[in-house]
């Protein structure tokens, strides 16, 4: 599965790792190269720390990494199945992000913030013909080791989207 992650600091790249030692291929991408390289050295260092204690191995790091693509170009989330919000906590930058995935996404592709602070209900409404495909998927930090996941749906999230995401955060070893 394509999955796409908006934002590259500290929980942004540690969901970023989450999905590719699960095998997935993941774009981060954020705003500045400077970002995305940071983030892709957090993911680094968190993969070599697993080689070294031997939590996987070096093929499996390299593997991961293979699958992973940096960006500052929001037009490389096409053709993602997921997609997580983890930006900064500002509504007006949430919305301007959603708008512009609107022309850029499939629209059976799901959409998950990772906001702790903000209405989901209010960021679904930035888009509201996909606010069906949108919901709270809240990391706990660390997000690369803590198990627990939060969902949230809205009024408006669909039934098959929630099933969806259980399922997805089941198979990248999430409760």
């Amino acid at each position: 599965m394509k999955v796409s992650v908006f934002g590259a600091g500290n929980m942004g790249a540690r969901i970023a790792e989450v999905f590719l030692k699960a095998g997935h291929a993941v774009t981060m991408i954020d705003i500045k190269e400077q970002f995305c390289e940071g983030g892709k050295k957090r993911i680094e260092g968190d993969l070599a720390g697993a080689v070294k204690r031997g939590k996987m191995t070096q093929e499996e790091m390299d593997a991961a990494l293979a699958n992973l693509t940096l960006s500052i170009n929001r037009q490389d989330a096409a053709g993602s199945q997921f997609v997580m919000e983890v930006i900064l906590e500002r509504m007006d930058l949430k919305e301007d992000l959603l708008k512009d995935l609107d022309a850029i996404l499939d629209k059976d592709c799901i959409i998950g913030t990772n906001t702790s602070a903000l209405p989901i209900s209010e960021i679904a409404r930035a888009v509201p013909h996909r606010a069906d495909h949108i919901l709270g998927v809240h990391f706990f930090n660390p997000a690369h080791i803590m198990k627990l996941v939060e969902i949230t749906r809205t009024i408006s999230t669909d039934q098959a989207v929630i099933d969806t995401v259980v399922d997805i955060m089941k198979g990248v070893d999430k409760h």
